[in-house]
């Protein structure tokens, strides 16, 4: 069975956070531990570590997408997760975004560690997910958000990318990391979501 990991970029207007998480499996659970570091253009840097216990379910098939495919599950579900919330749009799909997340992809080196381009765009990465179910996984973190307390939280990070109003790019690419750790899947967004202070306005609330 492949290991699962996802991780995120945060980008705010002060402070530049990054987030990695790491999953170690066991059984059907999979024990996340969470390293952020946040540093401030005027002060040192602090790194704090927590730790909490998730339930993944795989859904990582054993054939790799054509790009067409790739290209056509990834847009379909980023979208069909932002239909769910009020007056989210549809995001559009980038060839300038998707050149820089494949670019980004090719050179993964399957070792099974996830690392940020810490480039122009949001982006979000995954390990061990097919296409449609690394957009899953991402959005899934909507079950942890804290509607009544809108700010960023580490825990959350992929979800709020995923539906952030002000972004309307998306571009992916992918890269076949072979029978244990399958499909390495990034996905980068024009403009970057995330920023400190625009969560209420960016990440809208469910239909009901």
């Amino acid at each position: 069975m492949a290991i699962a990991q996802a991780a995120f970029i945060v980008v705010t207007k002060t402070k530049y956070h990054t987030a990695v998480a790491t999953q170690t499996h066991t059984s059907t659970q999979f024990l996340t531990q969470w390293s952020t570091s946040l540093q401030s253009y005027d002060g040192p840097t602090t790194t704090t570590t927590s730790t909490i216990l998730t339930t993944v379910t795989l859904d990582q098939d054993d054939s790799s997408p054509t790009t067409s495919s790739f290209q056509e599950l990834a847009l379909s579900h980023h979208n069909a997760v932002r239909a769910l919330h009020v007056d989210t749009e549809t995001l559009l799909w980038s060839e300038t975004v998707a050149l820089s997340a494949q670019s980004y992809a090719d050179r993964y080196d399957c070792s099974g560690s996830l690392t940020h381009s810490h480039g122009q765009y949001g982006e979000n990465l995954a390990l061990g997910y097919n296409t449609t179910a690394a957009v899953q996984a991402w959005y899934n973190e909507v079950s942890l958000y804290d509607w009544s307390n809108p700010v960023f939280s580490e825990r959350t990070g992929h979800f709020t990318q995923i539906v952030w109003l002000n972004t309307t790019e998306v571009g992916c690419g992918y890269k076949d990391c072979g029978s244990y750790y399958g499909q390495y899947t990034v996905c980068q967004y024009n403009a970057p979501g995330n920023y400190a202070g625009l969560f209420e306005k960016n990440v809208m609330p469910l239909i009901s």
